[in-house]
């Protein structure tokens, strides 16, 4: 194989997490380092000019630059006391084959099933999906990993035709969304709705609200946790409040909402299986 070199680029970049105070950004926290070469190309050719062989080679090249982007920032950082501990797209999938994830490959064949069974974000999987509407082949594990308290995934993103892909790497869950979302409401209870407790109806709406804006932030814990049947139950138990805070502002509304508690309430099956199909919970 004759295999040249061509001009490739890629990013070494330190990863910072915002600390938030009630939705707010306040700080900052040092999370890691990074490392993501964005494109490596390269010109092969075969001696025997075969295809087969061309593209073997090429995707052979993929899975070793992405292992390369766990391993040289491991071997840089890590000390004897301290051994630093890097993800790529190759290893994620390594460790959820260990752990007993199933490992899809995923093409026009089997994309239905494939993606009924993986249980990651709506931006990964529509990806998957786009991708391999195109002709080009996916590999991904079942769901997220628990990698030293960091939610991860991986998957491959492979053109069958050349060998070329995309080995990418993804952090998951809509914690952060659905904690600001509560905080938000919380909020709002607080600043807005303190006039209402004079009344009965007031204290009623008021901690009712409380209860919305607590269950979403404890499904945004759970979320980001890696708990999707805490975050679904919690979600649940919103959904129900929300429907018993219209029925209180709709009297005629009050038997629709006994329906949605009923369906919806607290630790319900029903409710929490009716919300993971919106796959908040990551």
């Amino acid at each position: 194989m004759v295999n040249y070199r061509l001009p490739s680029f890629g990013l070494f970049t330190t990863q910072l997490n915002p600390v938030y105070w009630f939705g707010v950004p306040r700080n900052v926290e040092f999370s890691g380092l990074g490392m993501d070469v964005d494109h490596m190309a390269s010109q092969l050719s075969a001696k025997n000019n075969s295809k087969g062989e061309r593209v073997a080679f090429k995707r052979s090249m993929g899975l070793r630059s992405s292992a390369m982007e766990h391993q040289v920032p491991e071997m840089m950082y890590s000390t004897d006391d301290a051994p630093a501990h890097g993800i790529s797209a190759v290893k994620a999938l390594a460790i959820a084959g260990q752990q007993g994830q199933k490992i899809w490959t995923i093409d026009s064949n089997n994309i239905s099933m494939a993606l009924a069974d993986i249980n990651l974000s709506d931006d990964i999987e529509n990806e998957i999906r786009n991708a391999v509407n195109v002709g080009n082949i996916a590999i991904a594990h079942q769901g997220y990993l628990d990698f030293y308290g960091t939610r991860a995934a991986g998957y491959l993103l492979l053109d069958p035709e050349t060998g070329a892909g995309a080995y990418k790497i993804a952090s998951g869950g809509n914690g952060g969304v659905l904690i600001f979302a509560g905080l938000l409401i919380i909020m709002t209870m607080m600043f807005f709705l303190m006039p209402l407790l004079a009344s009965g109806v007031g204290l009623t709406f008021f901690a009712l609200g409380l209860l919305v804006g607590t269950s979403l932030v404890a499904a945004g814990v759970a979320a980001l946790t890696g708990n999707s049947f805490a975050c679904n139950v919690f979600l649940a138990t919103a959904a129900a409040t929300l429907a018993t805070m219209i029925g209180l502002l709709i009297p005629a509304s009050a038997k629709v909402a006994g329906i949605l508690w009923s369906i919806f309430g607290i630790g319900g099956s029903a409710g929490s299986a009716l919300l993971g199909l919106l796959n908040l919970c990551g």
